[in-house]
């Protein structure tokens, strides 16, 4: 069983003299792969001989990466916005977020509409199977309220495959960049000369980072 880390505590900071050292002592007993463990898996010799206090770290790389989740969390909180924007958008236009929305909203009109209508078809279904049972099938008022509860049933039918298709066509969504919040968050990048890289996923460039997080420019992201 391992010791517990209380027990042995946590270990020293590794330096190039002491994975140098621990590598010796690993080619010394035998350099047995089974036993790296022993010589805390120092099996090689360090790759650059420099002092790892004199090693720069990539600040250009660092505020990329940071810059890049931030700003993908932002475009992230946007998109949740176009979906909630979806719901009250009357714009009809071709765009895919226009046609989402266009869709969204029918599904919202159709489940509304079937409800009532279902609640209408089994109100007349009752109605029927009073008249036939005291009035008989043949009596014309028991054949007027079969007509009305087999057209509410058609008309059940046919919301029902307008749900579906309507469905269909939300469960795609839209694209990402075309939603009116993540486009106005691009048009604020560009406004301000960051572009992002077309061929590289989006990716940005390190100088554009800098650019972006300049006071006014984050402040305008921000907003």
């Amino acid at each position: 069983m391992a010791t517990p880390l209380i027990e042995r505590g946590h270990a020293p900071p590794r330096t190039l003299d002491g994975i140098e050292e621990q590598y010796l002592f690993y080619l010394v007993s035998g350099s047995v792969r089974k036993q790296a463990q022993h010589f805390y898996n120092c099996i090689f010799e360090p790759i650059f001989n420099i002092p790892l206090e004199q090693v720069c770290p990539p600040g250009l790389h660092i505020t990329l990466g940071i810059f890049t989740k931030i700003f993908t969390l932002l475009e992230e909180f946007c998109h949740q916005l176009d979906l909630e924007l979806a719901f009250h958008n009357n714009d009809d236009g071709q765009s895919s977020f226009c046609l989402y929305s266009q869709e969204l909203q029918k599904l919202q009109m159709y489940t509304a509409e079937i409800l009532e209508a279902k609640q209408s078809q089994q109100n007349l279904e009752e109605v029927a199977t009073y008249m036939v049972l005291n009035l008989g099938e043949s009596h014309h008022i028991t054949m007027q309220f079969m007509q009305q509860s087999a057209e509410r049933a058609q008309s059940v039918q046919q919301l029902e495959a307008k749900i579906a298709a309507s469905t269909r066509a939300v469960k795609k969504g839209f694209l990402f960049n075309e939603g009116p919040f993540v486009k106005e968050l691009d048009k604020a990048l560009q406004g301000f000369g960051v572009h992002r890289q077309q061929y590289f996923g989006g990716a940005f460039v390190g100088n554009h980072v800098h650019a972006a997080l300049k006071v006014r420019q984050s402040t305008i992201l921000s907003v």
